[in-house]
């Protein structure tokens, strides 16, 4: 298969990240022969075939991608667009693009491709929500967040360091733990969110769901050092957050559920906009196929 690519001082110059030295003509990469490609007097970057790929196809997608792209990215993407040019050809050459349920199949693509570009215009504008309405749209849909397990939060500690980790352990008692023991080389730490049984580390889950609020478990040896658990928030089965606890997974709740109702919108007014029908009589009169209720 004969293929040209050129790559091309212009080529360089849409680049953000422009070369110092422009591209010789002997410094483009070719197959078969070396020049430039034209195609009645239009500057040609790639060519397979009779498929050609144009300086101002490049130039539209550099601008597009809204990426700093080196030489070698540019040529990357020419050849990915070779490649599937060669296989195009094979898959013409086999017979496989001549098949009328892979011809249905490659229009439906195109298709879910083309509605979702459209709806993706249609839906940029993003969805403004205010206090009042997000309270209450939460007020009318908070069997939605109600939790079926019970959740616990807890902090964790770790030292190296044996006499470190017993005095974490005493300043979590008292609340006191302070910036400077937590920026020890020998002390890591973390918080997790609120999580079920089934969500902890098994090695641990029994001991910590046992725990009381705020209670502070032993000591445990853990990867060559002192580990220490604290429950620091608990939600029993059944448990609604209010809103200023979950007020981020309340509003994508809410945006999601808006954003739906405006796709139907858009749809239903395209529907109403089209004239088409629907039916499927002559499919059974001419089939003898019996219509299923």
């Amino acid at each position: 298969m004969r293929f040209i690519l050129f790559l091309l001082p212009l080529i360089l110059a849409a680049c953000a990240t422009r070369d110092t030295e422009p591209a010789s003509r002997d410094s483009a990469m070719s197959h078969g022969e070396r020049g430039v490609a034209l195609h009645e007097d239009v500057p040609i970057v790639a060519q397979v075939a009779d498929s050609i790929y144009t300086l101002s196809r490049l130039q539209n997608w550099l601008d597009s991608s809204g990426d700093t792209l080196s030489r070698a990215q540019i040529e990357r993407h020419l050849l990915d667009w070779i490649e599937g040019q060669i296989f195009v050809a094979e898959a013409n050459r086999r017979g496989i693009s001549r098949d009328p349920v892979i011809r249905e199949d490659l229009a439906a693509i195109q298709n879910r491709y083309l509605r979702g570009l459209v709806m993706e215009q249609e839906l940029s504008a993003p969805e403004e929500i205010n206090a009042r309405d997000l309270a209450r749209w939460y007020r009318r849909n908070q069997e939605r967040f109600r939790i079926d397990e019970e959740q616990l939060k807890f902090s964790w500690y770790w030292s190296a360091d044996s006499l470190m980790a017993l005095e974490l352990r005493r300043a979590a008692s008292l609340n006191r733990i302070t910036a400077d023991q937590l920026g020890q080389d020998s002390v890591r730490y973390g918080k997790t969110e609120f999580i079920t049984r089934y969500e902890t580390d098994p090695q641990w889950a029994e001991e910590i769901f046992a725990m009381e609020y705020l209670q502070i478990s032993p000591l445990y040896a853990r990867d060559e050092g002192w580990l220490f658990f604290q429950v620091v928030g608990r939600r029993p089965a059944g448990y609604v957050p209010p809103l200023d606890a979950a007020g981020y997974e309340v509003e994508q709740a809410m945006r999601e559920e808006r954003l739906l109702e405006r796709q139907r919108r858009f749809e239903s007014t395209l529907r109403d906009q089209q004239s088409y029908q629907l039916d499927l009589t002559p499919l059974f009169e001419s089939e003898g196929r019996h219509l299923e209720p």
